[in-house]
């Protein structure tokens, strides 16, 4: 079975009125169809850059693959994700860590990353 870096998280969805969503995605899929948003290292007004030093943001895609179904905007839940990119710098995504959801440039959710391990996934 192959082999993935797993990060387990604490994640709040943003209700409408904070300029998130009106509904919270389902957390619990597959590799195949999860919620794929991309996720930013930081607080919402955390400079961030590109690896070559440009001003810019670090935007690494990730694949919720475990968490609850139903999800309530405004509530801290337990999830997991898997990073979609091999390529991508994921080094500051350690146990601590806070982050930021992202739907194109709009912040949706807000997180702490709580432990990142290799896994096997089917």
């Amino acid at each position: 079975m192959p082999q993935f870096d797993v990060v387990d998280v604490q994640v709040r969805f943003h209700p409408a009125s904070e300029g998130g969503r009106e509904l919270a995605p389902s957390l619990d899929g597959t590799l195949a169809s999860s919620y794929r948003p991309h996720l930013v290292v930081g607080g919402p007004d955390a400079p961030v850059h590109w690896p070559d030093g440009r001003a810019g943001m670090n935007y690494i895609g990730v694949a919720f693959v475990g968490g609850p179904h139903h999800v309530s905007v405004g509530e801290t839940v337990e999830a997991r994700f898997v990073f979609m990119f091999p390529e991508q710098d994921t080094a500051a995504v350690v146990p601590g860590a806070v982050f930021t959801l992202r739907e194109g440039h709009h912040i949706v959710a807000e997180g702490r990353v709580v432990s990142r391990n290799v896994e096997e996934l089917a």
